[in-house]
């Protein structure tokens, strides 16, 4: 049974690891550093690369994207703590698996928006 826990767990907890290496660098909070007229080399300056570029119509589009990472705590010695705890970690792990897209659109090399985008698999 004991082996059974710490091979699902070790699962788990390498499932987590593989998710967090794709992570990106990019932090939505820098956004807000983003300022109309900046260039593309501004832009990547402040949020780094984009996980992909898009045109349309020369229209150019820097798409990021971002998941928090976590790192499940190993069970304390009160069993009773651990439980206590069990709705947060499964809300943190929720999180995690959640990525939020965002997109910035220039125009003649220059910012004229950026938004967060809807989720689209």
């Amino acid at each position: 049974m004991m082996k059974t826990i710490a091979y699902t767990m070790g699962s788990a907890v390498a499932a987590l690891v593989l998710l967090t290496g794709c992570a990106t660098t990019f932090r939505p909070w820098e956004l807000e550093k983003v300022q109309p007229g900046m260039t593309r080399q501004d832009v990547e300056h402040v949020l780094g690369a984009p996980d992909s570029v898009s045109t349309n119509n020369g229209t150019v589009y820097l798409h990021y994207s971002y998941a928090e990472s976590y790192v499940p705590p190993a069970p304390e010695s009160d069993p009773r703590a651990y439980r206590t705890e069990q709705p947060l970690r499964r809300n943190a792990v929720r999180r995690s698996l959640e990525i939020s897209r965002y997109v910035v659109k220039l125009a003649d090399d220059k910012v004229i928006d950026y938004a967060e985008t809807p989720d689209v698999p």
